[in-house]
Formats: C-alpha cells, structure tokens, sequence
C-alpha cells in the first residue's frame, strides 16, 4: 500500500462524512501527551500530489468531528474547526500548516468539573513538506488560549493550606496566553518550548479569621524547559503582584486597617512546577512588600513579644527571600530572610492540613528573640535565642 502511494500524482476534491483519526496523526506529528478524541464530521478538502508529496494550495477543512482535546494533562471540549493548508513554493519552502479552533470551550482536569472557560483556543502546528507515505517530521506546535476566564477562584482554596490562617472565598479572573514547542535536532525525541500565560483577577476575596481581605491580583507565569511524562515546566522569571490590598477588621468594628495603597511582588528566580496529579512546585523566590502590616495580622507576631521586637516589625519597605516547596495543601519555606530596616527575621516555615511548625528568630543589632510555631501554639524564646535558633536551624 505504501508502495502504491507512492506513485499517486494528481489532484481530487474531496467531500463528505469521515472519523479523521489518521488524518489527524499526519497533521499533527507524534507529541506525548496530545490526544485528540475524534467523532465522525463533514470534510471538504482539495488534494494535489507530485512525486510522493502534498502539493502547495492542497486544503483540508473538518467541521464538528472534534469531540475533545487533551494535552498537558488537561481536557478541553468545544465547538471545533479545524484547517489544514500546504503553503509555500513546492518542494523547497512547502509547509503544511494546522490549525484546530475551539470556541465555547470549557477546560478542566480529566473526569473532573471544568474551571476555565473561553473562546477561540488554537492547537497550531507547523511541519515541513509532507509525504503522502508517512508522518511529517519536525512539528512545531503552539497553543494559545485565546479569551478565557476562570469565573469561580475559590477553587484556589484547596491550594492553600488550612494552617495557613486564610480561605479564598470569591473573586475571578482572567487568563491568556501562548505555548510554543518544537523537536530539537539530534538523536531522540528532545524537546524545547516555552511561553507566558497571563492571568488578572480584580478583588480576590480572602477570610482571614473573621477579617474580610480583599485585593487585586496580576499572574505573569513564564513557562520554559518542558518535559512531558510526567508534564512540568521552569517558572524561572514568573512574577505576582497583589495590588490594592484592603483589610477589614472585624474586631474593629469592620474597620478599615489595612488601605489601598499597599501591595505585594513575589518573583521566582528558580523554579519548576510539576502538573501531575497532586501538582507540585518548588524553587527560589524573591518578594517584596509595602509594608509589614498583612504579615503581622495574619500570624499575630506582634503577641507577647517585647517592645523592640513589636517596633522593628511594624515598617515600610520590605524585601523576602527563600526556598519553597508546594504541594495542594502543605507549604515549606526553608531559608527564608525577612529584610528589615534596622533588623531582620530568619525562618524555616512549614505549613499543612492540620499542622503548622515553624522557627523564626528576629534580630536587631545584639537583641534577638526566637519564635517556634508548634501544634500545641506559640513558645517564645528570649533568652539565648540564636543558641536556640543555631541547635535546629533547618528544621521547621
């Protein structure tokens, strides 16, 4: 049969009613992880082949026989078109280029409830001249999510965890974004690829005890280095900023604590996350504050402590840096530097479902004072506190 393809030459048009799945694994090369799940739709297509290869201004258009779209261990279903056109100067610069469209799609994890919504999703690929014989080589593939929202945030909630101190309760967003991959040239299936995904949300609602927080947050997550079994990304260069940040205090009488004028950057220098399933992320983060006041409120540092400590954390101007270690549910921050104007607070943090640890030791000059979360509560450690703070440095 091969043999017999090979010496076709000619031209047909083409219409009618077809299941594409072969079709579509030409057009698509072979990438782990892309599954197109494939119903039976009207096809027009316009066919020329010489010596063995498609042939330029060769089409094939698939209308409604795109049920589902998995890659990167996500799902996405939606009204799908899809093109497929040889352009270029035959054979030299021929290209076959591939374009699936989604619109009213919705996305989510496999079996489970979709969270993201949108229109316009593009699966593009590009590959060289194609033969009528085999697959092409050398896709290049590109995802853009097109317009989409996330309308319920709240589902971030099962990110954090309990031992955190806040819940999120509300709040949506928006996200955008490109994906690129190609196939590196060598021995193997290597792969390369890298892109953004854009994500802004006005007046994410947080509970913190019976304290309402609300604020503005913008998402830019850089994506690089992929690997696909299991799918994860680098995030090295991927920044969030909350903006407008308001607190109201419940003990105050819904007063107004914390104003709009204060905001917060975390950027990671290092870091990749994983996006089996549970998902995971780990590196070197960097973040910096307006000031100390949503810290202190959160963890109640300012309890107990001597009046040194209660000034020298209560400042403007803040800079954060340390190791993270996330998985749904569990926080570690481990070598953690707090800044300060005049001091700064060391700390091995580990936050979980029922579980907090952690040991903090702040100082000023000659004074320093240590503070070891637990699961019974809070010990305070003011004597020989760096004594304390050198035994067990690196555990939480």
């Amino acid at each position: 049969m091969v043999e017999v393809a090979r010496r076709v030459e000619g031209q047909a048009v083409l219409r009618g009613e077809v299941t594409p799945d072969p079709a579509l694994a030409h057009l698509f090369g072979s990438w782990p992880g892309l599954e197109i799940v494939t119903a039976p739709g009207r096809f027009d297509a316009d066919v020329g082949v010489r010596r063995a290869t498609f042939t330029p201004g060769s089409r094939l258009d698939l209308d409604g026989a795109v049920r589902a779209l998995r890659f990167l261990g996500f799902e996405a279903h939606g009204r799908a078109a899809l093109s497929a056109r040889i352009e270029g100067r035959w054979p030299g610069t021929a290209r076959l280029g591939t374009t699936l469209r989604l619109d009213g799609w919705q996305l989510g994890r496999p079996e489970a409830r979709p969270l993201l919504f949108g229109d316009g999703l593009l699966l593009e690929a590009r590959t060289g001249l194609p033969r009528v014989d085999r697959r092409p080589e050398g896709a290049e593939l590109e995802v853009d999510l097109g317009s989409a929202r996330l309308p319920d945030l709240t589902f971030l909630d099962e990110m954090i965890p309990a031992t955190a101190g806040l819940r999120v309760v509300g709040g949506s967003a928006r996200l955008g974004g490109r994906l690129r991959f190609g196939v590196k040239r060598g021995e193997g299936p290597e792969f390369e690829g890298d892109g953004t995904l854009n994500l802004r949300a006005d007046d994410v609602a947080l509970r913190v005890g019976e304290d309402r927080w609300t604020g503005d947050l913008t998402a830019d997550l850089h994506l690089s280095d992929p690997a696909f079994e299991p799918v994860s990304f680098a995030l090295d260069g991927s920044r969030f900023v909350l903006n407008d940040l308001v607190v109201i205090d419940h003990d105050a009488g819904e007063k107004e604590t914390v104003g709009r004028d204060w905001w917060g950057e975390l950027s990671l220098p290092a870091g990749r996350i994983d996006f089996s399933q549970p998902a995971a992320a780990r590196g070197r983060f960097t973040a910096r504050l307006a000031d100390s006041r949503p810290l202190v409120a959160l963890y109640e540092m300012q309890r107990d402590l001597p009046a040194w400590v209660t000034r020298l954390l209560t400042v403007r101007g803040l800079s954060l840096g340390g190791d993270f270690d996330w998985r749904p549910g569990r926080l570690r921050l481990n070598d953690a530097v707090l800044s300060l104007a005049r001091g700064e607070v060391r700390g091995n943090l580990y936050l979980g479902r029922e579980t907090r640890r952690g040991r903090l030791l702040v100082s000023l000059g000659s004074l320093a004072a240590g503070v070891e979360l637990t699961p019974e509560g809070r010990r305070l450690h003011l004597r020989q506190a760096r004594a304390w703070w050198a035994e067990e440095a690196t555990s939480p």
